[in-house]
């Protein structure tokens, strides 16, 4: 008998995998943005999944993952700042971020990862999914190619 899994496609390997990584090298960001620095515009809401860390296999295996799913993430080199080129950390590795940011796909990653992360992130992550229950996402704005 098939076990079934909370995303179709993923195996128990690969969400446990999956929400080892987040937990321990990622972030879930949830804030409000002010569109060109006009306090007096409207605030958007903004959030994302970031995963950072310097190993390119780990952040591939993340990104065949999220494929799965059919999410959408972008494998960034992170800019090194000048003092970090200047002083002790000159010889550091590159360091790569993940980033997803689609509001849809936030929430499909959250729903999957959320019952089994544990302490604080567990609860950021149940905070964004109230939210996105709490604000229907009108999908007549979204332009879809």
């Amino acid at each position: 008998m098939k076990r079934t899994t909370p995303s179709e496609g993923l195996t128990h390997f690969e969400i446990g995998w999956l929400v080892g990584i987040i937990d321990g090298e990622g972030s879930l960001a949830h804030y409000y943005s002010v569109r060109n620095h006009n306090p007096s515009l409207k605030r958007s809401p903004s959030y994302g999944v970031y995963i950072t860390n310097t190993d390119m296999d780990i952040m591939n295996e993340v990104k065949k993952i999220y494929n799965k799913i059919n999410l959408f993430g972008n494998i960034n080199l992170r800019s090194v700042s000048k003092k970090q080129r200047e002083g002790s950390f000159a010889y550091t590795k590159p360091c790569y971020e993940l980033v997803v940011r689609r509001r849809l796909d936030v929430e499909k990653l959250l729903k999957i990862i959320t019952p089994f992360l544990h302490g604080k992130k567990k609860e950021k992550a149940q905070a964004m999914l109230d939210f996105f229950s709490l604000n229907p996402f009108n999908s007549k704005k979204q332009i879809r190619v």
